[in-house]
């Protein structure tokens, strides 16, 4: 039951942060013009996705490893748990990219 309470708890961290990048992008977007635009955007997106990997790697890192205060970035359950955290990232964009291709695939074609 407390796996199932702690991925409730990051599925609601995820969708909860996800309201955060449209106001923010649309106060860059008045913010700054032409180049300096991409610059801001590609800054702010890293800076968001920085401290959502961050929020979960803690919070994966207190919930399986309570015991260690502070687990040393040598160790081998840290590494573990910064590739996982990563690989899901790297696998949630793929497939959130290859569903809205399929989508528009289908749209097309039945046009």
């Amino acid at each position: 039951v407390e796996h199932l309470v702690f991925s409730l708890h990051l599925a609601s961290f995820v969708i909860l942060f996800s309201f955060v990048p449209g106001p923010l992008f649309l106060a860059v977007v008045k913010l700054t013009h032409g180049s300096e635009l991409q610059i801001a955007a590609g800054i702010t997106a890293f800076s968001l996705i920085s401290v959502e990997v961050i929020y979960l790697l803690k919070a994966l890192l207190r919930f399986y490893y309570p015991e260690t205060q502070k687990l040393r970035w040598r160790s081998a359950p840290a590494w573990v748990t910064l590739l996982t955290v990563v690989a899901i990232f790297f696998v949630n964009s793929v497939f959130i990219t290859l569903t809205y291709a399929i989508g528009a695939a289908i749209a097309l074609w039945r046009v």
